[in-house]
């Protein structure tokens, strides 16, 4: 409705509102006070119906489901915009959330501390999502709201079991098939119809590009070319994919040879990797990562183990962009020698990008040479390659 089309309405307005004041419309027409009143109160009603900036999300589940879910999001106006990270707790299979944003925007449905969501949804403001289900696991979820939206959700129904492996599978061998296999499915869905918004989505969100960056940057020139991110460019900025330092795909032929690390006090600590001759492991990790007191747990043993310091590295990197909370951290704990340091830009960093780190919790074991003989998930993986490698004794 336009502003022009409001004045040709009629309503009842009573007489004592009247005046002699008068309203010209554009064909020069005069109006009366009570028209300039209807006017006025047809106005009001107006802005009140407009489209707010926010979209409404419910949940229509099972009546034993009872769980929280983390829900992200990227709300923006034209001044700017934040990343908002919201717990929707979900009684008796009901559940109801409103997001604020005047952008459209990207959600994604995280289950535990997985880089790669349970299950995503695009919402533009006056969106109204609805969730639906048989289960608890967002992977089975269906999704509507909109045509982006339930493309994203048929094609997420039609490879849930690929995206559950790659969650739920440990950061090794099994990892990378599972990845590489959920990779293919993605590609196959981009070039099917490179032109649709949700290929663009899918490919961001699912698509592993660190296996395989020249494959994700073939993918995503496709769709720029036939447009499909044109409207939707701030929901694609991803770390690990704008870098131009990919991670390194073949460590044996790239050795590690030192990393320079920020630690305790704004120190520089630099690990001299493949010309110290000795090995090393790194534990990259967030404040909210799963079973952090049981790594610092193992992480005592291993310094205790070692014949010491200088023979056997280890040191522990938090991604965690706030370095208050990480000082905070160090204090609470009894972790001793051995290097902590803070990474300030997180898995944007250029060396936790070349050594492929994903996701935290994540294990780095370099040997005396700097190859990386472990790169994963698994603590107790990584433990056991890092004893592998003690010196003998002379």
């Amino acid at each position: 409705m336009t502003f022009s089309d409001m004045i040709i309405f009629k309503s009842n307005v009573p007489a004592k509102y009247t005046s002699n004041t008068q309203l010209r419309s554009a064909d020069g027409r005069g109006h009366s006070g009570h028209q300039l009143m209807m006017l006025l109160c047809l106005l009001c009603l107006w802005l009140a119906g407009c489209v707010k900036n926010q979209f409404e999300v419910s949940f229509s589940l099972p009546e034993s489901v009872n769980s929280t879910y983390k829900l992200s999001y990227y709300a923006s106006d034209p001044r700017g915009g934040l990343q908002v990270e919201t717990a929707i707790a979900v009684a008796a299979g009901k559940g109801m959330a409103t997001g604020i944003t005047r952008f459209p925007t990207l959600v994604t449905i995280s289950r535990g501390n997985a880089d790669i969501p349970a299950a995503i949804f695009y919402a533009e403001r006056g969106d109204k999502i609805k969730i639906s289900g048989e289960g608890a696991d967002p992977v089975d979820w269906k999704i509507e709201g909109n045509k982006t939206t339930a493309s994203l959700s048929e094609w997420r129904l039609a490879n849930k079991d690929l995206i559950t492996a790659a969650i739920s599978a440990s950061g090794d061998s099994a990892s990378l098939r599972a990845r590489r296999k959920l990779n293919a499915a993605v590609a196959a869905f981009v070039k099917s119809d490179p032109s649709q918004r949700a290929a663009a989505l899918t490919l961001w969100s699912y698509y592993d590009a660190a296996i395989d960056p020249a494959a994700f940057a073939s993918l995503r020139g496709m769709l720029e070319e036939n447009g499909a991110t044109a409207d939707i460019a701030m929901l694609l900025a991803r770390d690990d994919t704008q870098s131009a330092n990919p991670p390194l795909t073949d460590p044996a032929k790239h050795p590690v040879k030192s990393l320079i690390l920020q630690s305790r006090d704004n120190n520089i600590d630099t690990l001299h990797l493949g010309k110290s001759g000795h090995p090393a492991i790194i534990y990259y990790w967030h404040k909210e990562a799963p079973d952090y007191k049981t790594t610092l747990d193992t992480l005592r043993r291993l310094a205790a183990w070692r014949p010491d310091s200088a023979s056997m590295a280890i040191a522990d990197v938090c991604l965690t962009p706030d370095s208050a909370l990480w000082r905070n951290t160090l204090r609470n704990d009894s972790l001793r020698h051995i290097v902590r340091a803070f990474a300030a830009q997180g898995l944007a960093d250029k060396d936790v990008m070349n050594l492929g780190v994903r996701r935290t919790p994540w294990f780095i074991v370099l040997s005396p040479q700097g190859t990386i003989k472990y790169s994963g998930s698994d603590m107790a993986k990584s433990a056991a390659a890092f004893r592998k490698l003690r010196p003998k004794k002379k």
